[in-house]
């Protein structure tokens, strides 16, 4: 019977280098996933916590390596509700593009990314009557003119609260930041620029949690 060919000590130490280099590869690259994840609604063609009302048929809250960027699309309505029937997710992503409509009942909505983590073309909703919702970002930019959330459709708090931490918001002019029948709070030094805000309900001096 042939003996297996046994290698050279040079070609075992590239084998080795090679595999080392294949296992840090491995190892980085898990570390830190970012998926992009978008709303089809396939499952009941609503609820944000419905693993099948997205595209990968999972529901986009970061954990462990995965860290999610979120596309709501136009004509998409989707509800990230937490009530008595309903239990809290208060998911963390990295990002949300919404060019649909997201209603926020009694959540928490925590965003990654430091720069452009929001860009909002559709409508984002407090809808809860006597609840609070909030969107809270990560941190805060740093650059001159950088801003975590770009808005250039409406933000409104129909009905009970809606706080937001740590926001540093650019409005183009078709950009609405709105007080509709509730208490908006702004906090962390939260700054709205170029744009319009209706202040009738705004919680100023602002405090920080």
């Amino acid at each position: 019977m042939r003996q297996p060919r046994q290698l050279s000590r040079g070609m075992a130490r590239q084998c080795a280098g090679l595999a080392t280099l294949l296992l840090c590869a491995t190892t980085f690259s898990s570390a830190e996933a970012q998926t992009l994840i978008t709303w089809d609604g396939g499952g009941d063609g609503i609820s944000y916590n419905d693993p099948l009302n997205w595209d990968l048929d999972v529901v986009p809250t970061n954990a462990g390596p995965d860290e999610y960027d979120v596309v709501i699309p136009l004509g998409a309505t989707v509800s990230l509700a937490g009530d008595f029937d309903t239990a809290a997710i208060s998911p963390t992503v990295n990002s949300v593009d919404n060019s649909g409509q997201l209603e926020m009942i009694n959540q928490t909505l925590t965003i990654n990314a430091q720069v452009n983590g929001l860009v909002n073309g559709g409508s984002i909703v407090q809808a809860g009557i006597a609840g609070t919702s909030t969107i809270s970002f990560s941190a805060t930019p740093t650059g001159a003119n950088d801003f975590n959330a770009i808005n250039a459709g409406l933000i409104q708090c129909a009905a009970g609260t809606l706080r937001v931490s740590n926001l540093v918001l650019i409005q183009d002019t078709s950009g609405l930041f709105e007080v509709a029948d509730g208490v908006v709070e702004l906090r962390n030094n939260s700054e709205i620029l170029n744009g319009t805000l209706l202040t009738a309900e705004l919680n100023d001096p602002r405090p920080s949690f």
